[in-house]
């Protein structure tokens, strides 16, 4: 996958993650059923990713490309397992959970090593533990002081890529684009 055109003297919003396959997403629909009077607004599908690195706003993006988009050595394909929605570290989220396995783990370490390596410029983190999840839903602020039971989702997907993401702010919130791919492999 070629990078897209972004000018060489501008900064861009990107980060590194796992794509959502459509049969996932699909599961993970049906699971938003259990929430109904909570949502106040889901997630477009399309947004729907589980981030394994925030990269920041970096300037001049294609100068990383190379390096940043070599494939990931992996023994074989890693899989990932969603196993349940519930309420985010940001309270006013619904997250779908993933399974937090030494394999995905392994992948977050990789990347991270990679990019210390490269001496990419990243920005500090928001939270000191890698909590896979992806967001699928707000919540209304009404919601932000209720228990809300989790809702059990099992589903596994293999990935065979990491995609890199350009985010655009919008009106409707951000937009992303996908700028390059990571394949995962021998």
């Amino acid at each position: 996958m070629e990078p897209s055109m972004i000018r060489t003297d501008t900064r861009v919003r990107l980060f590194v993650a796992v794509p959502i396959p459509a049969l996932i997403q699909k599961n993970l629909i049906a699971a938003l059923n259990s929430f109904p009077q909570y949502i106040e607004q889901t997630i477009d599908q399309e947004r729907w990713h589980l981030t394994l690195v925030f990269l920041g706003e970096v300037e001049n993006p294609r100068q990383y490309w190379s390096r940043l988009t070599k494939a990931l050595p992996q023994a074989f394909m890693p899989t990932i397992s969603i196993t349940h929605i519930g309420r985010g570290l940001q309270r006013d989220q619904l997250w779908a959970y993933a399974h937090p396995t030494a394999i995905l783990f392994n992948l977050y370490r990789e990347l991270g090593q990679r990019l210390r390596g490269m001496r990419f410029p990243l920005p500090r983190q928001q939270y000191d533990d890698f909590v896979p999840h992806v967001h699928v839903a707000n919540l209304y602020p009404m919601a932000r002081g209720i228990g809300i039971a989790d809702a059990a989702v099992t589903t596994t997907f293999s990935v065979r890529e990491l995609l890199v993401y350009r985010s655009v702010p919008g009106a409707h919130g951000s937009q992303y684009a996908t700028e390059a791919a990571i394949p995962l492999g021998a």
